[in-house]
């Protein structure tokens, strides 16, 4: 077995950069997904933006406040389903200990190096393979439903500038002249110019076709249950598939199973700290009106991105384990808050398209989890990414590549130690 083979569990977006930056610097890679090839996983369905502009973690005093309304309020954009169950007791009093301030200024530094290097890295992607993926750095609109919103928004502009992201506020008339074709009936935004969208769907296509291109297998239906080891090292990984069980050997592994690693990372003993956060999505084919800038709406927390001809909306937060069915408490108020802050798009347009949902691995400190286990010094982890999947994709393929080749990283990755909750 040559010391340059690599198997990267998860076909998602995550697993196929990491797949791709591996292939570029040498490395013999084999990915493993446990979906059909037509899958309709947390990669697909997603937002699909490149924002720099959150370089919030999802662990904040404003997460907490909504995860408390949520209790009472099954309509709130972030929803909290409590359960006696140790996992679900171990994220939450992790997530509470970093639900400060103070994390939040620890951690917008390290938010804003990865989402710009992603940016970076994207960008350039789009100029190798001469587009293909949608890519647009058109910049976001973070637009303010109520005034308070708008005031909150406004007054983090000085921190966004102080870490070197632009923003800069937005008036209703310049919204106007920026979506000319939109009456969006909101109180003000902000525009941040470095941010960017592309189309989840056609970059996961176009990363298996080169994948494909360059000798990567790409096995669909093929579900790592169990790894067995040997000598303090991972020995191989027992794969299911339609043809069976059969044990697949490399010198190292890659977990990029996303909401589902931790199950697979208990089999060597190591306790990954996710919790899978439900998103929900709708996408209208051809509408009459299309933006020409992807936005974030804040009061609702929907995001709105233009694909193609195609534009979807998408949004919620849901922690309910590991269920992505869609319950009408939870997609009736998103539509609603959609219809009511853009007139142009009628609310029985939105009900009668199809929802897709998908399972976002959180962390409780809301950073991803990025690196080698202390135990198997031939297995590396990347998950965790909650909403910054995509967003994060590339940078991940490029660090996690670089783990891989016990090459310094190009970011400081201490921050995210996979075991860094004990």
């Amino acid at each position: 077995m040559s010391d340059s083979t690599v198997v990267v569990i998860g076909g998602g977006v995550i697993g196929l950069c990491i797949a791709w930056f591996a292939r570029q610097a040498g490395f013999e890679v084999t990915v493993l997904e446990r979906s059909t090839s037509n899958h309709s996983g947390c990669s697909l369905g997603n937002a699909g933006q490149i924002v720099p502009s959150h370089f919030e973690p999802l662990s904040s005093p404003v997460a907490l406040r909504l995860a408390v309304r949520s209790l009472f309020d099954r309509a709130s954009p972030l929803r909290v389903e409590p359960r006696l169950d140790p996992a679900w007791l171990r994220f939450s009093w992790h997530f509470l200990r970093h639900a400060t301030a103070r994390h939040v200024a620890r951690s917008a530094p390290l938010l804003r190096d990865l989402s710009l290097l992603s940016r970076e890295l994207y960008t350039e992607l789009d100029r190798q393979w001469q587009g293909g993926f949608g890519f647009a750095p058109s910049g976001l609109l973070s637009l303010c439903e109520s005034q308070g919103s708008l005031e909150a928004e406004t007054a983090a502009i000085a921190h966004a500038r102080s870490l070197g992201i632009a923003a800069e506020p937005v008036s209703r008339a310049d919204l106007a002249r920026l979506e000319p074709e939109l009456r969006y009936q909101v109180a003000g935004a902000v525009l941040y110019s470095q941010d960017a969208c592309l189309e989840p769907d056609r970059l996961h296509q176009q990363l298996e076709r080169r994948l494909h291109a360059a000798g990567v297998p790409v096995l669909h239906e093929h579900e790592a249950v169990q790894f067995r080891v040997d000598r303090g090292n991972v020995r191989d990984v027992m794969v299911r598939s339609p043809q069976g069980e059969q044990a697949m050997r490399a010198a190292q592994y890659v977990i990029a199973a996303g909401a589902f690693s931790p199950a697979l990372a208990r089999t060597l003993g190591a306790r990954l700290v996710i919790e899978a956060g439900k998103g929900i999505s709708v996408t209208l084919d051809s509408p009459a009106v299309l933006p020409r800038h992807p936005a974030i709406m804040v009061d609702s927390r929907v995001a709105v991105t233009p694909m193609g001809r195609r534009l979807r909306f998408a949004g919620t937060m849901q922690f309910a384990g590991l269920d992505s069915s869609i319950p009408t408490a939870r997609l009736a108020p998103m539509l609603a808050a959609v219809a009511r802050h853009v007139p142009d798009i009628s609310l029985e347009a939105l009900r009668a398209v199809p929802a897709w949902a998908g399972l976002r691995p959180c962390t409780p400190d809301g950073l991803p989890l990025l690196g080698r286990l202390s135990r198997f010094d031939n297995v590396v982890i990347a998950s965790g990414h909650a909403m910054l999947g995509v967003s994060l994709g590339a940078v991940t393929g490029r660090l996690g590549a670089q783990l891989l080749a016990r090459q310094t990283p190009a970011i400081a990755l201490q921050a995210l130690d996979p075991e860094r909750f004990g």
